[in-house]
């Protein structure tokens, strides 16, 4: 098995044992820039998604690059993100992290070398993201 499927794996897994200690309180917890605990999970659900819906249309059509301008994403994202119930968030984060996982774990070598060849790490590597967020989601409900 590929080393980034098993590196995705546990930190699924970390993420579901957080999404499932956090309380209502936890996810309401001021994140800073407009954020809670509860939009930093449906931010991980969103690009999530996004990934999902670039393996797809990538399986149909070939891998090509996908740039995008993350911040200012992120930021016009916010109040969508926040309209969001906070258990809502959860609950789609987990469930679009286990879609990607069983995507990406089904993907046949010439993809995985064509998304590597086109220096698109993160689409493979989600566990990178999702550590990033679980970090920072146990520093806040730890401060």
């Amino acid at each position: 098995m590929r080393q980034f499927v098993l590196e995705n794996e546990k930190a699924r897994n970390i993420l579901v044992s957080l999404a499932n200690s956090v309380t209502d309180a936890d996810l309401s917890k001021d994140a800073g820039e407009g954020w809670t605990v509860g939009v930093i999970f449906a931010h991980i659900a969103f690009w999530d998604q996004r990934t999902i819906i670039l393996l797809k249309r990538w399986g149909k059509t070939g891998v090509s690059t996908s740039p995008v301008d993350i911040e200012v994403i992120n930021e016009s994202l916010t109040p969508f993100l926040n309209a969001i119930s906070p258990r809502k968030a959860v609950s789609i984060a987990l469930a679009t992290a286990e879609t990607l996982c069983r995507e990406i774990e089904s993907l046949n070598n010439d993809m995985v070398n064509a998304i590597e060849a086109i220096g698109d790490k993160m689409r493979l590597h989600r566990y990178i993201h999702w550590q990033m967020h679980i970090e920072q989601i146990e520093r806040i409900i730890h401060s």
